[in-house]
């Protein structure tokens, strides 16, 4: 009959330091015999958590229409009562914006999102009346390049 060893095994919190910061590790000793071995079980993370409680950052997230000349004022406010809704929604956008408008009060009289005014605002800066008109939807990317189904049509005129 082999001899019984007897283990004994200990748990404790240790304390180390790592970059001047010191933080809390949960750790096992095992003595067999006259081996210890040290095992870490969990990371408890730091003894003096640092919590961040400043003010908190002002933004200036206020996004502006460009100016206006006459005839995009005029256009404007021709397409304000257009039956499309998208284009009328996004005029009525710009119109409240040169008025002075911020974005978060733009979205709240319009019942949208802010992010559709913001995104409207970035467009029409970027494009002009462009932004009035719907963009064509990107739609599936294709599966075969324009070679590949020359390829195949090619192949299927020669079975006829």
């Amino acid at each position: 009959m082999p001899p019984k060893l007897e283990c004994e095994i200990m748990t404790y919190i240790e304390i180390k330091t790592i970059h001047g910061r010191k933080y809390k590790y949960l750790r096992k000793s095992i003595r067999e015999g006259n081996k210890v071995h040290h095992i870490t079980i969990k990371c408890l993370g730091p003894v003096e958590p640092i919590y961040k409680t400043g003010k908190s950052r002002k933004t200036n997230a206020s996004v502006y229409i460009r100016s206006l000349n006459k005839n995009e004022l005029k256009i404007l406010k021709k397409v304000t009562r257009s039956s499309d809704a998208f284009a009328r929604d996004r005029a009525r956008v710009l119109f409240l914006s040169s008025k002075g408008h911020t974005s978060k009060e733009i979205a709240k009289r319009m019942s949208c999102g802010i992010r559709k005014v913001r995104k409207t605002i970035h467009a029409f800066n970027s494009i002009g009346l462009k932004a009035l008109e719907k963009g064509k939807p990107s739609g599936a990317k294709p599966r075969f390049t324009v070679e590949q189904r020359f390829y195949k049509l090619f192949l299927q005129i020669q079975r006829l």
